[in-house]
């Protein structure tokens, strides 16, 4: 099942960038699918179609990225959230 892995650090990252500048709403939709201390494709691919409301096509890069390291920084700035 591809659609339950794990991102990739490129993709924790963009989340983190858009974390900073999103809704209140978008922020409390990245907390919830932090809850569970990972995100997976499906996931991603639902936050990134609400916040981008299908504008054009999408690419990140892992390159240079660690993705523990990636998923530890949206987790941390994700807990100012209160998920359910």
């Amino acid at each position: 099942m591809h659609e339950l892995d794990e991102i990739h650090a490129g993709e924790y990252r963009y989340l983190r960038n858009e974390f900073k500048q999103g809704s209140s709403a978008y922020r409390a939709k990245v907390a919830t699918a932090m809850y569970s201390g990972e995100i997976n494709r499906w996931e991603f691919r639902h936050l990134l179609n609400q916040h981008r409301n299908g504008v054009g096509p999408f690419s990140v890069s892992d390159k240079g990225l660690n993705l523990k390291q990636e998923r530890l920084i949206l987790a941390a700035m994700t807990r100012i959230i209160q998920a359910p």
